[in-house]
């Protein structure tokens, strides 16, 4: 009796499998920084008739240098990134590599690559004034330190009130990004007394728009003579 040949052996790599990306993009967008954010992605996997594979395959991912692994089956899948990014980089390189039996004796591997930028968007806005710079004004500026890897908006919005006189908006690039930014606005005066003001960066990612948390300081304004004058505050507070 002679044995037989043929088999599995034969066709070692029979079915199909394949990775398909579930966002718009073919797998290039931007995440903002510090936000959870999982990549999903569907696998479909056949055998030789064309029939589903309903079984595990295993999954490696690429990571900055790093490699982390999970189990995949048919269907939608899902992998969080976000704590794996690094934020200085252009662009974060994802591979992932998917490996599952379809019907032969070994398994099918394929891959797929996702770009993934992560914007920073932030603001700190110190209070660094002196009394000296707004001594006999009218008018005045302010300033703050925008953290932006996206083109983006600040708001800056007196006693909450949106409307000419309390409310002003400036157009910031990401060349101004970490450093100290003086607003190209000339903000008029209010009237004599405390008021609020609020500031906070706004951008669009993914079709999205996105905003820091605000800001707020309080600041005094005091009359003197026909003018009415900004001061260094009596309190500081941020929320």
């Amino acid at each position: 009796m002679s044995g037989g040949g043929g088999g599995p052996e034969d066709n070692p790599n029979e079915g199909s499998l394949e990775i398909k990306y579930v966002d718009t993009t073919d797998g290039k967008f931007s995440i903002m920084n510090g936000e959870e954010f999982y990549i999903e992605f569907d696998i479909v996997a056949k055998d030789s008739a064309g029939d589903l594979v309903f079984g595990e395959g295993d999954a490696t991912w690429s990571i900055n240098g790093k490699t982390y692994s999970q189990k995949v089956s048919n269907g939608r899948n899902r992998f969080r990134v976000d704590e794996y990014l690094d934020v200085a980089k252009e662009t974060n390189s994802v591979i992932l590599v998917v490996s599952m039996f379809t019907g032969g004796s070994k398994p099918t591997v394929v891959s797929k690559t996702w770009g993934i930028k992560v914007i920073n968007l932030s603001l700190d806005w110190p209070w660094i004034y002196s009394e000296e710079e707004y001594k006999n004004q009218d008018t005045f500026t302010l300033k703050f330190i925008p953290y932006c890897g996206v083109n983006c908006t600040a708001h800056i919005i007196f006693d909450n009130r949106r409307e000419e006189g309390y409310y002003y908006t400036e157009s910031i690039s990401t060349a101004n990004s970490g450093r100290e930014y003086t607003t190209k606005s000339i903000m008029t005066s209010l009237p004599y007394g405390v008021h609020s003001c609020e500031i906070y960066l706004e951008a669009i990612v993914n079709g999205e728009v996105k905003q820091t948390k605000p800001i707020r300081h309080e600041i005094t304004f005091i009359k003197d003579g026909s003018s009415t004058l900004l001061t260094i505050p009596f309190y500081v507070s941020e929320v």
